[in-house]
């Protein structure tokens, strides 16, 4: 771990700064803590909206897939008796409503 490193900044009118070429290229959050605080952090980020498939239940259940896969190879599909299946699944629905 790199020694403590304090830099002071001018934020020019633009409010975009440098914090210098060793952090091109990677992911960084900069989180508001206070008013006039900021953090700035690098590493992966998981957006709110991915992260459930990041759970250990999630994880489980990827596995178990990744198993049943392996048992259940894709085949080729009949398409005109599938279309077929459809037909008559549609006229069963549309007899009951």
């Amino acid at each position: 771990m790199p020694p403590y490193v304090a830099k002071w900044l001018v934020v020019p009118p633009n409010g975009q700064i440098s914090i210098g070429k060793e952090w091109a290229g990677r992911h960084v959050q900069v989180e508001q803590v206070n008013e006039g605080e900021i953090v700035i952090s690098s590493g992966r980020f998981i957006p709110e909206n991915l992260k459930t498939f990041f759970t250990s239940e999630s994880e489980t259940v990827l596995k178990e897939f990744g198993t049943w896969a392996g048992r259940n190879p894709p085949k080729q599909t009949d398409r005109k008796a599938l279309r077929q299946q459809l037909k008559m699944k549609h006229r069963e629905k549309n007899k009951k409503d």
